[in-house]
């Protein structure tokens, strides 16, 4: 597989990193996960937007958005991809990966985890490349995603996406003031769909008759399981929505 380092297309086992690089040694750095499909990347201006607000917090510089833009075409050609997964993280080098990218099939489970999200941290709404306990629960809950909630016990984000779901009727999301990552796809959701946005309890999923995940990378999700309680389906709002 060939990676982008700093613009320049190297084999993966020719990258280096220096031994003082704080996104090493402190986890200081940012990262974007993007879909390439039909020749470019999806939303790459809303990415780009989300990737140098969270650059900005630990003082990282970013290339132009064209020069990335241009970058990524050239990877995802050097790696013989039609569709690809790009992940860019930026630290003190910034690094571009593309794999071979394949939709989950369903059924997807899906869990709730006490273990909460600190919406009062500095690097809450960016992603950072410090992501080790979303990664641990994961792991460890045998399930595709789990939902967190935040530091006042409210529906905050899935460890990997945004959550969306249904309650008597009405289609709700977590506001963004629960500290939730802005996502882009949730973005386009909210603008198009008649969504509540805000706070509630996150035992209100426990009577959700519908929950779906979203994110840029999958799209819109549907949640087949909810903590081993099963879903059906009756809309349809959501779906093919993503494209």
């Amino acid at each position: 597989m060939f990676v982008c380092q700093d613009g320049e297309i190297v084999d993966q086992g020719h990258v280096v990193f220096s031994a003082d690089d704080p996104m090493i040694l402190r986890g200081e750095g940012v990262f974007e996960t993007l879909r390439f499909q039909s020749g470019k990347a999806r939303f790459f201006e809303e990415h780009y937007a989300r990737f140098e607000q969270g650059a900005q917090v630990f003082g990282i510089q970013l290339p132009k958005r064209g020069a990335l833009q241009e970058w990524i075409e050239e990877l995802v050609v050097a790696n013989g991809l039609m569709v690809a997964r790009i992940r860019m993280t930026a630290g003190k080098k910034l690094l571009i990966t593309a794999d071979d990218f394949v939709e989950q099939k369903q059924p997807y489970q899906v869990c709730s985890s006490q273990v909460p999200v600190n919406h009062l941290s500095p690097t809450s709404q960016i992603k950072c490349v410090s992501y080790a306990e979303n990664s641990i629960l994961l792991k460890n809950s045998n399930v595709d995603e789990v939902i967190r909630p935040n530091l006042e016990g409210v529906i905050c984000e899935g460890c990997k996406t945004n959550v969306f779901f249904k309650v008597a009727g009405g289609l709700k999301t977590p506001s963004l003031e629960t500290g939730c990552l802005p996502g882009v796809m949730r973005a386009r959701l909210v603008s198009v769909l008649d969504v509540e946005e805000g706070k509630w309890p996150i035992d209100l999923l426990d009577q959700a008759s519908e929950i779906w995940l979203s994110n840029s990378l999958q799209g819109v999700i549907r949640v087949s399981t909810y903590n081993g309680r099963s879903l059906e389906f009756k809309s349809t709002e959501l779906d093919n929505i993503a494209g």
